[in-house]
């Protein structure tokens, strides 16, 4: 960190950046833009980032003040970005229901993208089970079953956060960010530990007492689609938060570290129920990870493929199937008892 960045961020800390703070922490050239940036001081703004609040109407102009605060001061984006949710929203409602909001907007957005694509039929040669297209039965369904789970259970829980997260020691100020290195490292470690408990929960779901009276509810779609990653029994919903979860609380990173794990998760949930293979996909070149192809197969045969993403803990205790190797096998099989 320069001068400069640290000089901002410490004015910032102190709950006072007002225009004579913005101007001893950017430079001369850049001080006439700041002035404009922040505009008039009162009562209501005073110790706002950028001059502004939720209140003050002005919320979805924020992410381009943060990259306007991000050029005039020397702030990285990732600085002032999150110095501008500190600032719009405050802590408490950064552990609790604005979390819960980033996580269901995430979740629609990710798992809308491919709901067009399965309108439009446009990638068509890159579905996995072709001849097996979602109905719009089928969507309307699963947004039925995620309403509920997101507002009955996961909204309530999400007030659970703030004492969670203080308990756990989770920092959440500006100051207090992690290099890029260190946020990359806790995401690489919380997908393989996330990807190891999965295994475990999803295999033990699949013990008949609770693949009946649990599990079952999510293989209603054997076919999957990206929204359905979250079509699941309450039960279900709970215990699988725990693997999602393991990495955060074994390590408490830092809050927006957080945010991005959960994006990441979800986006990478979404993904492999989407029942697409692009070609383009990073485990086309990265080894054991199956994605798609990998979790779709466990759909249709319910045996197999229990891990997230990762196919070396299926391989390690013999549970990894392949469609293409199977299918081979099949071939072979019925070659045989008809010679």
């Amino acid at each position: 960190m320069d001068a400069t960045e640290g000089a901002g961020l410490m004015a910032w800390a102190a709950g006072s950046l007002n225009e004579s703070a913005v101007e001893t922490s950017i430079s001369s050239s850049s001080s006439a833009s700041a002035t404009a940036l922040l505009g008039t001081s009162n009562g209501t703004n005073a110790h706002s980032l950028f001059g502004m609040s939720v209140e003050d109407g002005t919320l979805l102009a924020g992410p381009a003040m943060a990259i306007q605060w991000a050029l005039d001061t020397g702030l990285t984006l990732r600085q002032a970005w999150w110095g501008w949710m500190m600032d719009t929203f405050g802590e408490y409602a950064l552990y609790s229901y604005i979390f819960w909001v980033a996580i269901v907007l995430g979740y629609l957005v990710l798992g809308g993208v491919y709901g067009v694509i399965d309108y439009t039929n446009i990638f068509h040669r890159w579905k996995i089970q072709q001849n097996r297209p979602p109905k719009g039965s089928d969507y309307w369904r699963c947004l039925v079953r995620l309403f509920f789970n997101y507002t009955v259970i996961i909204l309530p829980l999400s007030f659970l956060h703030p004492p969670m997260m203080t308990f756990l020691g989770v920092q959440t100020s500006v100051e207090t960010l992690p290099p890029t290195s260190e946020v990359l490292g806790h995401l690489a470690i919380f997908l393989v530990l996330e990807d190891f408990l999965h295994y475990v929960f999803h295999r033990i779901l699949h013990w008949a007492p609770l693949y009946k009276r649990v599990h079952k509810v999510h293989h209603h779609h054997k076919y999957p689609f990206g929204l359905t990653a979250a079509y699941a029994s309450p039960i279900e919903v709970l215990l699988l938060a725990v693997p999602t979860y393991s990495g955060p609380v074994l390590f408490a990173p830092h809050l927006s570290t957080i945010y991005l794990w959960i994006l990441v998760r979800e986006l990478d949930s979404i993904d492999t129920h989407s029942g697409y293979h692009f070609p383009f996909h990073p485990a086309s070149w990265i080894p054991f990870w199956g994605a798609a192809p990998f979790h779709d197969y466990h759909h249709e045969v319910f045996t197999c493929n229990y891990a997230s993403r990762f196919t070396f803990w299926d391989h390690v205790l013999r549970t990894y199937h392949d469609r293409d190797t199977d299918l081979k096998t099949d071939r072979r099989q019925k070659t045989k008892k008809t010679q």
